[in-house]
């Protein structure tokens, strides 16, 4: 059985005037994203509160740069944030890209 991995996208983000002043509806507006991140088959992994230039840095699991991106688009237009988003990769298999192709034994 092959375990199948979803890619991982790590988001830098920003709260615009209009979060920081509704910070009080912040958990109606989690619940809003998870439901947003789910149904574009995504799972959120992690957020965290920042110091420096971004106020949360999440991670999230989706099926797809394009499913990533319709993320990135709905909860954006809820005009509480803004954010960037990155593709991700574990250490792991950036090791197994810098290896090269793998030559065969005996050749």
């Amino acid at each position: 059985m092959i375990l199948q991995v979803m890619p991982l996208y790590v988001r830098l983000i920003k709260y615009t005037d209009q979060g920081l002043k509704t910070l009080k509806d912040l958990p109606s507006r989690l619940s809003s994203v998870r439901k947003i991140v789910e149904a574009n088959g995504g799972k959120l992994v992690s957020s965290y509160v920042t110091l420096g230039p971004y106020d949360v840095v999440s991670i999230l699991e989706a099926p797809s740069d394009e499913a990533a991106f319709k993320i990135g688009v709905q909860i954006a237009a809820q005009g509480n944030l803004s954010s960037q988003t990155m593709r991700a990769i574990t250490m792991s298999e950036f090791v197994k890209l810098t290896r090269g192709p793998s030559k065969a034994k005996g050749k």
